[in-house]
């Protein structure tokens, strides 16, 4: 009897645990009127927090005393947030700090993407910091504007489209089914990824892209036409198609010429994710 009253308290602990969502962040210190607005501007962005937890296992908010600066977010994923902060301040703070974990979930490949968008920056002057200004720019394109309607405090010239642009190459890379795309470019890794989604273009067997295989003209086509783009009958061609053959076909934007080479696989995933 006392084995099976264990059992069966063993297995509704566990079904309770199951039923509990995902802890993704903690909050301590601070006031509940202050806990609830920090909690409140962390679920409403749009990247999911449960991300930011699978990347460092858990984030910890402090609402604490802090000096000379309103809050401070740490390499470990932990965040300070002064204590005489409220309303809708204390959520532009916590959406700024919170958008410094967006970033640094991102691979490095974006981070130097975002610095080239940004320009030459002053790391002396904090608004002119790419990382400051990212996470300024995040929290205007990731936030709702009821919490956080303040122009981003940075001088540079990227926007927040760009943020969440650069938010959504990220989300489309961490999610890419392909093996062999690690060290290519975020371009290359984004347009493979999207295109797989959408079932345009698919990879092999063994979770490869092959973004250097070659492509035959039928192909093109068939490519093509699954990405609803304009593109010659082909179907019966089975000869290697050109990069030439494609540029004169199909109205796509190109970077570099080369028209004499093959078209690759990679090539043409370039052409259409800058097309659609």
């Amino acid at each position: 009897m006392r084995r099976s009253l264990l059992l069966f308290s063993l297995a509704l602990l566990f079904v309770v645990l199951l039923a509990q969502p995902a802890t993704a962040y903690t909050i301590t210190g601070g006031t509940p009127a202050q806990q609830a607005t920090v909690s409140e501007t962390v679920e409403s962005c749009l990247v999911d927090y449960r991300l930011v937890d699978a990347h460092y296992g858990d984030a910890r908010i402090r609402i604490v005393p802090l000096y000379s600066v309103a809050g401070s977010s740490w390499l470990d994923g932990s965040i300070d947030l002064r204590d005489d902060l409220t309303g809708p301040y204390l959520a532009m703070v916590a959406a700024h700090e919170w958008s410094h974990a967006i970033y640094r979930m991102m691979p490095p490949q974006l981070w130097a993407l975002w610095e080239d968008w940004c320009g030459p920056a002053d790391y002396r002057v904090w608004t002119e910091n790419p990382r400051e200004a990212f996470a300024e720019c995040a929290r205007l394109a990731l936030f709702p504007v009821d919490q956080t309607a303040t122009r981003p405090l940075t001088t540079l010239a990227a926007t927040p489209a760009d943020a969440e642009e650069l938010v959504y190459l990220w989300r489309l890379i961490a999610g890419s089914p392909f093996t062999d795309l690690g060290s290519e470019d975020a371009e290359l890794q984004a347009a493979a990824a999207s295109l797989a989604q959408e079932g345009i273009m698919q990879g092999y067997a063994d979770g490869t892209f092959g973004a250097y295989f070659p492509l035959l003209k039928r192909h093109v086509t068939l490519i093509c036409q699954r990405a609803g783009l304009p593109a010659p009958d082909w179907i019966e061609d089975y000869t290697p198609a050109a990069r030439a053959d494609v540029r004169d076909a199909i109205p796509l934007t190109w970077l570099e010429d080369r028209w004499g080479e093959g078209i690759t696989r990679g090539q043409l995933a370039r052409l259409i994710w800058r097309a659609l």
